[in-house]
């Protein structure tokens, strides 16, 4: 919240000061948004099991009045399931709150998202997060019947904004394509149809995306064309090593 009032009411101060970090690469800036993205994993995972449980207890045919909630004396399961409600609406309004500081990061200090030392990190996170939203299994599971307080076309929204913003990386591509565990093509494609059927995305937004994914998604079969050699591989990721290094008293 503080971070989001700052930038809304001192914007020409903090914006200034975050292109002027992200211009020197500044490794603390990095290392305070290592831990940021990390946060936000935490927040959108614990939403989300938020939103499961609520999804569990109403497949019982339980279900509930936010209103109501002297109604429910000695009935463990309808109160359970109206505290979830109210958490619930905390957690999406911190959750909202976080993604939107992220998407100020992404606009003033792109270089510092796509740097070295996070730039994998953030489009895996940014995958994953797709992933979690748009995949079909998932989909069902957040199917709760008082969607008042979780629209999961806003939250797509803010993450698909932030890819628009990374694209103009030129280490986007690649970062996105070393990861083979959350990219999927269709995850975008679901978005950006999405959010265009609801006019929340212009044509040319559209059409950047959609360049990009494929792009993307290219580069990604390419790479599994080529065999790497067990000595090249990190033996518990399944992948090349990127930055090897040799550890004491070993070959």
């Amino acid at each position: 919240n503080f971070f989001n009032f700052i930038f809304l009411q001192e914007k020409s101060i903090y914006k200034k000061k975050l292109k002027k970090y992200n211009i020197k690469n500044n490794k603390k800036i990095i290392k305070f948004l290592n831990f940021y993205i990390n946060d936000i994993s935490k927040q959108f995972d614990n939403t989300f099991s938020i939103i499961k449980e609520i999804f569990s207890i109403e497949s019982e045919d339980i279900f509930i009045s936010l209103n109501s909630e002297n109604e429910y004396i000695n009935m463990n399961k309808h109160i359970e399931l109206l505290k979830k409600y109210n958490l619930l609406k905390t957690q999406l309004f911190n959750l909202d709150n976080m993604v939107s500081f992220l998407n100020i990061i992404s606009e003033n200090s792109i270089n510092i998202l796509m740097s070295k030392e996070i730039g994998e990190k953030m489009c895996g996170r940014l995958n994953y997060f797709l992933n979690e939203l748009t995949c079909k299994d998932k989909r069902k599971l957040y199917n709760i019947k008082y969607d008042i307080y979780f629209n999961p076309i806003n939250l797509i929204n803010f993450f698909i904004k932030i890819y628009l913003l990374l694209i103009k990386h030129p280490n986007f591509i690649l970062y996105m394509s070393s990861d083979i565990r959350f990219f999927k093509k269709s995850n975008i494609f679901f978005s950006i149809n999405t959010l265009y059927s609801n006019n929340l995305l212009e044509d040319f937004e559209y059409n950047k995306i959609e360049t990009t994914t494929i792009s993307i998604d290219e580069l990604i079969k390419k790479n599994k064309e080529i065999e790497i050699p067990d000595e090249f591989c990190d033996p518990l990721m399944a992948c090349e090593i990127i930055e090897p290094i040799i550890l004491p008293n070993t070959d």
